[in-house]
C-alpha cells in the first residue's frame, strides 16, 4: 500500500489550493484533521510545531507537486503548440497581442481638442463617444480574461489527465 498526504501546505499557510487532486486508485482510505483542531488545540499546546510543519510541508509541496506539475504543464503546452501551428498557447504572446490592440485603440481614441481661452476642452459629444469606446474596450478585456481562465483550466485538466 502506498501512503501519501496532500493539502498540508495549503492548510498550514492558509492558502487556496493551486491544483485539483484526483485519486487514481479505486480504493482510497483517508484520515483528516480539521484546520480548527490544528490551530486551536494542537498548535496551542505545541507552539513551535506550526512553523516546523509549515517549513517541511512547503519544501515537500515545491519538490513533489509544484515543480513536477509546472514541468508537465510546460511540456503539454509545447506539445499542443507543435500540433496547432496557428493557435499557440503562450502568455507572452497574448500579452504582446493585447499591447498592440491597446495601442491601436488608443490611437483611434486620440481626442480632438478645441482651444477656448487658452485651455483645452473636449466637447460633450466627443466625451460620450470616448466613454462608449472605453466601455467597449472594458467588455473586450473581460471576455479575454474569461477566455484566458478557460484556457488555464483546460491546460490544468489535460495535465492531470496524463
Amino acid at each position: 500500500m502506498n501512503y501519501g498526504y496532500i493539502g498540508d501546505y495549503y492548510v498550514l499557510a492558509s492558502k487556496r489550493s493551486q491544483f485539483y487532486y484526483v485519486a487514481l486508485n479505486t480504493r482510497v482510505e483517508a484520515f483528516a484533521l480539521t484546520k480548527k483542531f490544528l490551530f486551536k488545540t494542537l498548535f496551542k499546546k505545541f507552539p513551535g510545531l506550526h512553523s516546523e510543519m509549515l517549513a517541511e510541508s512547503f519544501s515537500r509541496y515545491i519538490r513533489e507537486f509544484r515543480k513536477p506539475c509546472g514541468k508537465k504543464r510546460n511540456e503539454m503546452i509545447k506539445k499542443l503548440n507543435k500540433k496547432k501551428q496557428y493557435s499557440s498557447i503562450s502568455v507572452d504572446n497574448l500579452q504582446a497581442v493585447n499591447r498592440r490592440n491597446m495601442n491601436a485603440n488608443m490611437k483611434s481614441l486620440s481626442l480632438k481638442t478645441t482651444s477656448g481661452s487658452g485651455s483645452e476642452q473636449i466637447s460633450s459629444k466627443e466625451l460620450k463617444s470616448t466613454i462608449d469606446e472605453l466601455a467597449n474596450l472594458n467588455e473586450q478585456a473581460n471576455e479575454l480574461n474569461i477566455h484566458l481562465q478557460n484556457v488555464k483550466r483546460l491546460v490544468e485538466f489535460k495535465t492531470f489527465e496524463m
